[in-house]
């Protein structure tokens, strides 16, 4: 039986692998790269081989305000390309697309083993989870058009996968790795302990925060001598503190700074960093027994805020649901949250056309469709929360699970 999924396993993997690799030398790839959708002002391809172009030359590739990326990144990129070229990275973006997927099989594996909580995790199988995620188009077409933020979600998926395997050492070095080439996913770094803490009884706090620290002083002060500048920690920071770059995407940031004063710039900039942290701890907090939904919820609340976002943001939170079958039966709202996200998705395409290419239309139509997508994603995890609690309330006190629940008014 082990053997006919492993061999299924395969199959799909080589399949997606050589249909992404496919597209990506076509004139597809070019095309995708251009779609604000999928390739943000900071993980556009095209940013990424400027930055590559200076840094090849002996230039600091932070000075020219045109690649923001963690060095790390940069040095993926310059070692494939020794390799074999711009064709080496497609399949490198290829490879990780098709490992993320792994990544989720093994998650979902591991969870559904948990008899204690058959109530929630059991449901659609591992296979079919694998298989969702990557044909799923919000996790292929960032890949054809090599968009960074495959790296990022690789990197994203390596630290959560260590937490639920309990490898204190591999999860304390793989998320300084994560931190270090993408900083928002701070917020998922207190859930995804809490995974480890329940996967490994022996963990301790202070010996993973050592780990942690020396490994990102490493990367650090290794990025600084190759690089012989600093200039890439304060990168980061200028991306949050000044929204420099208010290109049109599928985030709620680049509209509201365009029109709002210049006097309140840095209050609501404060403001919008701030949102998606405030949801940490609570979260956290309330779902400290089910700490991998609490990891899942803040890869979608990430997604929400993420002042440069892409369709590859939502696809983690997107595919990842599938492990919670039973939850999935106990959501009320799934059908409209799917077809208001869809929705928004076709409606943005349609009014950027509009906007941009035909000109008979202007941002504040594009901008709305933005805003139901936002709606769209948390109607569904709020309702994916709601379930959860559902569930647990009901598996807590089982002499009235045949009760329905009513919402006090």
């Amino acid at each position: 039986m082990k053997s006919k999924e492993t061999l299924k396993l395969t199959f799909i993997a080589l399949f997606s692998f050589l249909f992404q690799y496919y597209l990506s030398r076509s004139s597809v790839s070019e095309a995708l790269s251009k779609r604000i959708e999928i390739a943000t002002p900071i993980s556009n391809f095209l940013r990424v081989q400027e930055g590559l172009f200076l840094y090849r030359r002996g230039l600091d590739p932070y000075e020219g305000g045109i690649y923001f990326q963690s060095p790390l990144l940069l040095f993926l990129h310059f070692t494939f390309e020794l390799l074999g070229g711009v064709d080496a990275i497609r399949m490198l973006y290829s490879f990780l697309t098709v490992a993320n997927g792994w990544f989720v099989y093994s998650i979902s594996k591991k969870f559904q083993e948990n008899r204690k909580r058959r109530e929630l995790y059991a449901g659609t199988s591992s296979l079919w989870i694998y298989i969702i995620y990557l044909l799923n188009p919000l996790t292929f077409l960032p890949t054809i058009a090599c968009s960074s933020d495959v790296v990022l979600n690789f990197f994203t998926l390596t630290f959560v996968y260590f937490a639920i395997q309990g490898y204190q050492v591999g999860y304390a070095c793989t998320t300084a790795l994560s931190l270090f080439i993408n900083p928002s996913t701070i917020s998922l770094v207190l859930p995804s302990y809490y995974i480890l803490r329940r996967s490994n009884q022996n963990v301790h706090l202070s010996k993973t925060l050592i780990i942690f620290l020396f490994y990102m002083s490493c990367l650090v002060f290794g990025s600084a001598i190759l690089l012989n500048s600093y200039n890439f920690l304060m990168a980061p920071l200028h991306v949050y503190r000044n929204a420099h770059d208010l290109s049109p995407n599928i985030g709620l940031w680049w509209y509201f700074f365009t029109e709002v004063f210049e006097e309140f710039r840095l209050f609501f900039l404060f403001v919008f960093s701030v949102a998606p942290v405030m949801f940490i701890i609570p979260i956290t907090i309330r779902l400290r027994k089910l700490p991998l939904i609490a990891t899942v919820l803040m890869m979608g609340i990430h997604g929400i805020f993420k002042i440069y976002p892409s369709i590859a943001d939502y696809s983690l939170f997107v595919s990842l649901l599938p492990i919670f079958g039973k939850v999935q039966e106990n959501m009320k709202y799934s059908l409209l949250a799917n077809n208001v996200i869809v929705f928004a998705f076709v409606l943005g395409t349609t009014f950027y056309h509009s906007w941009i290419t035909l000109g008979c239309g202007n941002a504040n139509f594009f901008y709305a469709s933005n805003l139901i997508l936002a709606i769209g994603i948390s109607l569904k995890a709020m309702d994916f929360l709601r379930a959860v609690l559902m569930i647990e309330w009901k598996s807590e006190h089982p002499e009235k699970r045949d009760e329905s629940l009513v919402q006090v008014p």
